[in-house]
């Protein structure tokens, strides 16, 4: 998935760039709950 691979990059790459890093972590992790809600919300 893009955004997986987004993440996992930045991560391998983020130990210098420490609270960007845990923005963008967070900021995936919302959106992959909203994924998760719509798809409970529309079958």
């Amino acid at each position: 998935m893009f955004k997986d691979k987004k993440l996992v990059e930045s991560v391998n790459s983020g130990k210098k760039i420490g609270k960007i890093d845990v923005a963008l972590f967070d900021t995936s992790n919302f959106y992959l709950f909203l994924e998760e809600l719509a798809q409970k919300s529309w079958p």
